[in-house]
C-alpha cells in the first residue's frame, strides 16, 4: 500500500498504532489520544523525515479521524472454523466432558492463586 500527502493523515494513524494498538487505534474509546498520537506522527513525518510539507501536514492535522465502531455481541463470522476447532479439541482431550471444557484451566488443574 503506498501513502501520498493526500492521506498523510491515515498513514500517520497507521504508524502510531505499532507503538500501542490497543491505546492508538481508531477504535480506541480515548479518540483525543489517537488524535494526539497521530497529529505526533505527521509532526516527525514533516520535521525529521521531510515526508510531507508544511501544509500538507496541516491540512492531514485537521482531517477527522474515521472510527470504525464494531459490535460486540455480534454473530461469529466464521461458524465452520469455529465448529472445526471444537471437534479437534474434543478429540485431543477425551478425558474432558464439557463442563470442565468450559471451567478454567487453574480449576481444572488444582491450582489457585499462590501457586
Amino acid at each position: 500500500m503506498t501513502f501520498t500527502a493526500e492521506d498523510a493523515d491515515e498513514a500517520a494513524v497507521l504508524a502510531g498504532i505499532a507503538k500501542s494498538p490497543r491505546d492508538y487505534a481508531p477504535s480506541a474509546k480515548d479518540t483525543a489520544r489517537v488524535l494526539r498520537r497521530r497529529n505526533q506522527t505527521l509532526t516527525l513525518m514533516l520535521v525529521v523525515n521531510g515526508f510531507i510539507s508544511l501544509e500538507a501536514a496541516a491540512h492531514a492535522k485537521g482531517r477527522t479521524l474515521q472510527i470504525v465502531r464494531h459490535d460486540e455481541r455480534q454473530a461469529l463470522q466464521a461458524p465452520a472454523v469455529v465448529e472445526q476447532v471444537l471437534e479437534e479439541f474434543e478429540l485431543r482431550h477425551l478425558d474432558l466432558t464439557l463442563e470442565d471444557q468450559h471451567r478454567p484451566a487453574k480449576v481444572r488443574l488444582g491450582l489457585n492463586d499462590r501457586n
